[in-house]
């Protein structure tokens, strides 16, 4: 583990992030805010600030949002994509519909 790994693991575990959380989590009213499932246990406090310099910045609570880990990581990855190509949201789009179409059919 690296000193930024390090640094940030110990962020993940002070009273200031555990806090956080639990904010997060009444304010959502315990749901994910993509799905709009109940948040799992282990669920993420995800940084919408990606900077590393931000990682501690915690002060401002709408840089913030509690999602499940599935969607932690779909968000991650949709983001790698969609900063350097924004059409990727309408042919992600576009491939869901013609899923719900073909599914509603059976």
């Amino acid at each position: 583990m690296n000193e930024t790994q390090k640094l940030k693991k110990k962020l993940r575990n002070s009273k200031r992030w555990k806090e956080l959380r639990h904010q997060k989590n009444v304010e959502q009213k315990s749901l994910d805010v993509i799905s709009g499932r109940k948040l799992l246990k282990g669920c993420c406090l995800h940084h919408c600030d990606l900077r590393n310099e931000n990682y501690d910045k915690l002060d401002n609570h709408d840089n913030f949002v509690l999602l499940n880990k599935k969607t932690h990581d779909m968000v991650h990855f949709i983001y790698n994509i969609y900063s350097k190509d924004k059409k990727v949201i309408d042919r992600l789009k576009d491939l869901l519909d013609k899923m719900v179409e073909i599914n509603q059919t059976l």
